[in-house]
């Protein structure tokens, strides 16, 4: 039997959204790595640059998708994670 995320109570559920930030870190720093990959190689390889920014589109739409399943809050903790994550990727980028 299996209880929806839903109904736990928030100190049960609290380890999995640590997880979800975590997890929206994570693919942050992937998806701004990949945003400062792309401007570098539109000087040189417009091709490349085009593969990295669909990589980077896939990537966090297969991410954000399998965590919408799970329910509002993860994605909203995952997406919060996120956004956490660009003003470090920015920051090393300069």
């Amino acid at each position: 039997m299996r209880i929806a995320f839903d109904h736990l109570p928030l100190w049960a559920a609290l380890p999995v959204l640590v997880l979800h930030l975590a997890l929206g870190y994570g693919i942050g720093r992937l998806y701004f790595h990949g945003v400062w990959r792309s401007a570098q190689a539109f000087t040189g390889h417009p091709a490349s640059a085009i593969g990295w920014t669909l990589l980077r589109f896939v990537l966090l739409g297969c991410v954000l998708a399998a965590t919408a399943f799970e329910g509002a809050l993860p994605l909203l903790v995952t997406a919060l994670g996120l956004v956490v994550a660009r003003p470090g990727a920015l920051r090393r980028a300069q």
